[in-house]
């Protein structure tokens, strides 16, 4: 497994794809990029099904808009 003290545990095992994969050889730097476009995907993109379809940062703002407001 690729490890770099620059890199969290989690980040580095959800990029680990990245890293085995057909990409091999590729810098840190890559690696922390495509980690970092991965955790954007999956905070602002993806869909959360559980709440409603919407992804999380909507969620958040939601319930951040509700909050400030009471």
């Amino acid at each position: 497994m690729f490890e770099h003290p620059g890199i969290l545990h989690a980040g580095s095992e959800s990029s680990a794809g990245v890293v085995a994969g057909p990409r091999a050889g590729r810098t840190v730097d890559h690696v922390e990029l495509a980690t970092a476009e991965w955790v954007d995907w999956f905070n602002h993109q993806r869909l959360y099904e559980y709440c409603g379809d919407i992804p999380p940062a909507a969620l958040e703002a939601r319930g951040h808009s509700a909050h400030t407001r009471a």
